[in-house]
């Protein structure tokens, strides 16, 4: 709990100095049920870069382009479209951790792996 107290202090992500992910409120529950549920769609609460063979699951989504700069030469990274959190899946994807620099002794590594929620197919516009 103490970490979580942290991250409520601190807030969340890359742009915290300008008030992005920000927390306001932390509280403990005694269980928290994130299970996938066979044949429910799922939400992504994180960027995603799913697999080739994962594309088939997607239902709804927007896409995000990520790059950056090597810190160690400045030298720009390649760019990488990524699925913005809040994607909805049929069914659970596990995504990737890319390296945007394989030419370098050094890895640069982008996280593309997601956790995700099922939801329901309510929620879902025109599901078939």
């Amino acid at each position: 709990m103490s970490l979580i107290r942290i991250l409520a202090d601190r807030g969340i992500g890359g742009q915290r100095s300008t008030g992005t992910g920000k927390i306001y409120k932390v509280s403990k529950h005694d269980s928290m049920d994130l299970k996938i549920i066979p044949g429910e769609p799922v939400l992504t609460l994180g960027l995603l870069s799913p697999d080739e063979s994962e594309t088939d699951n997607l239902l709804y989504y927007s896409l995000l382009t990520r790059g950056g700069r090597y810190s160690a030469s400045g030298q720009r990274l390649r760019l990488l479209n990524m699925l913005e959190e809040g994607a909805i899946l049929i069914g659970p994807t596990e995504g990737n951790i890319i390296n945007l620099k394989p030419e370098n002794k050094t890895p640069a590594l982008r996280y593309g792996k997601s956790l995700n929620i099922s939801i329901n197919k309510k929620f879902i516009p025109k599901w078939s």
